[in-house]
């Protein structure tokens, strides 16, 4: 089963002009682990994802070939059906073989699509280690700032802006996609789209 799994495939298959009926793309599973993956984005070498956790829980993961991410066993989540007793997942996912996430949100945010951040944040905030997140419940837009090995969050800051937030407009290569100007597009779940620039000035 492919279900809680990343896959990969040849981009190859993806651009075969033959395809007839008999084609069929060969996936390879890349990780395992994964209640509900939303988002996928890079960063140099750097590969992260977007995860819905249980309630509470949501994840950003730093994805690597072969790792398990340790769903069903392991979430900082609890579970719905214990509301009252709030019985929880195996919270330590390294203790039990799994690879812990970069960052977990306790209580979740809805967590949706991922993406690298618009060149300014990066020229704001002088590092190329700055991912986007989209939020449902939050309604919100979290940056996510990286430490200089892209692989330890330092910390986020939340823009608010009102609505449930479900995907980034990218570019066909997967990276987040900006116009002359700079500005970001955002959709949203009553079907609006939204134009942002981040003007940023520092003193």
């Amino acid at each position: 089963s492919y279900f809680g799994k990343i896959i990969s495939f040849s981009a190859k298959d993806l651009n075969n002009k033959n395809i007839d009926e008999s084609f069929k793309i060969k996936p390879e599973i890349f990780t395992i682990g994964h209640r509900n993956p939303q988002g996928l984005a890079r960063i140099g070498d750097y590969l992260y994802s977007s995860e819905h956790g249980p309630r509470g829980g949501d994840e950003i993961n730093l994805i690597n070939r072969n790792n398990n991410y340790g769903w069903p066993i392991s979430s900082y989540g609890t579970k719905y059906e214990s509301l009252y007793l709030k019985k929880s997942y195996k919270y330590n996912h390294e203790k039990y073989g799994f690879t812990e996430p970069l960052y977990q949100f306790t209580p979740s945010i809805g967590i949706s699509s991922l993406a690298n951040c618009p060149s300014s944040l990066i020229k704001y905030f002088e590092r190329k280690g700055c991912l986007l997140v989209n939020s449902l419940k939050g309604s919100s837009i979290y940056v996510l700032l990286l430490d200089k090995t892209l692989q330890r969050v330092i910390g986020f800051e939340k823009l608010k802006l009102g609505e449930r937030l479900r995907n980034f407009a990218n570019n066909p290569d997967g990276t987040l996609f900006e116009d002359e100007d700079g500005s970001i597009y955002v959709i949203t779940d009553k079907g609006n789209t939204y134009n942002l620039k981040f003007i940023l000035k520092k003193d």
